[in-house]
């Protein structure tokens, strides 16, 4: 995998485009777009919609000098493969960040 460095204020990616899944080893980003921003650190996966082809839905800012691993649907299976406990891991942080949006749009219906 190659590695990624970002300054703090330095976008990963933009509402829109395209790119990879990324995996963040080291710093913080916002995620933001359509009136909802989430934060999220080391060990999470962003970008979701690159791993299926599809722009991606939401904006990514790192919040400090970060450090990140693209990575594609074949790159993600490969590491489930050698090590399916990554894929429990994964899916928790998917859904606590799922959980994270839903309850952003709940409070911003309120």
């Amino acid at each position: 995998m190659m590695r990624k460095e970002l300054r703090n204020g330095e976008i990963l990616f933009r509402k829109g485009t395209k790119g990879s899944a990324f995996l963040i080893w080291r710093g913080a980003f916002e995620i933001y777009g359509e009136g909802v921003s989430i934060q999220v650190g080391e060990g999470e996966l962003i970008g979701l919609a690159g791993l299926i082809d599809e722009p991606y839905q939401g904006s990514a800012k790192a919040l400090e000098d970060a450090v990140v691993y693209p990575i594609d649907a074949e790159g993600l299976a490969a590491i489930i493969a050698d090590d399916p406990s990554d894929g429990v891991v994964i899916l928790r942080s998917l859904l606590r960040r799922f959980a994270q949006f839903v309850k952003q749009l709940k409070n911003s219906d309120d």
